[in-house]
């Protein structure tokens, strides 16, 4: 039996090249390629840009609602930020990380639930697709337990593991091991 990609046949371009030509910066740009969303939502993001500091990075994007209203619930090292689509330039909730006082996510079926307790109150973003709503919840509780932390990029990860596995720095069986488990992570 021949298979053969539909999307690379009809030169359907994938997260990463679509995100390519919006010029975003490499951390939101990243983060975005991991998300569950299509075309229609990617003009939505080069306004996140405007609500981030040069000193943090993204950490994880997802996409749903909040009040009926679809944007971007954001996790950088320093906040939390959930961006309206369509609001205007400048426009979101910012929450620092210390502001935040527990986390919970809730899934059923193919879409899932964040809910952010602060000393403002609440911030709850429904129907995020799939499992992006635990993973964002784990996430954030990571950076709780231990502010800054940037999670390293396990294709980046793939990339050096290689180069120094063929400058002979890392044995074949190192190296086959430490790939399997950043392969598992993707």
């Amino acid at each position: 039996m021949v298979s053969f990609d539909l999307k690379k046949l009809f030169r359907v371009p994938d997260a990463q090249q679509r995100l390519a030509g919006l010029h975003l910066r490499g951390d939101l740009q990243r983060a975005a390629g991991h998300m569950a969303s299509d075309e229609r939502s990617d003009a939505h993001l080069k306004p996140v840009e405007d609500l981030l500091t040069e000193t943090e990075s993204v950490i994880r994007i997802v996409e749903g609602t909040r009040d009926r209203r679809m944007g971007f619930l954001v996790l950088t090292t320093e906040n939390v930020i959930f961006r309206l689509h369509g609001a205007a330039p400048g426009l979101g909730e910012v929450v620092p990380l210390g502001g935040v006082t527990d986390v919970t996510d809730d899934v059923k079926s193919m879409t899932g639930q964040v809910r952010l307790e602060t000393a403002a109150g609440q911030l709850v973003v429904g129907k995020i697709l799939g499992t992006q709503a635990a993973q964002f919840a784990l996430d954030l509780r990571e950076q709780l337990r231990s502010p800054g932390l940037t999670p390293r990029d396990p294709v980046a990860e793939l990339l050096e593991l290689r180069e120094r596995h063929a400058a002979g720095l890392v044995s074949d069986a190192d190296y086959r091991t430490a790939k399997a488990k950043l392969l598992d992570q993707l």
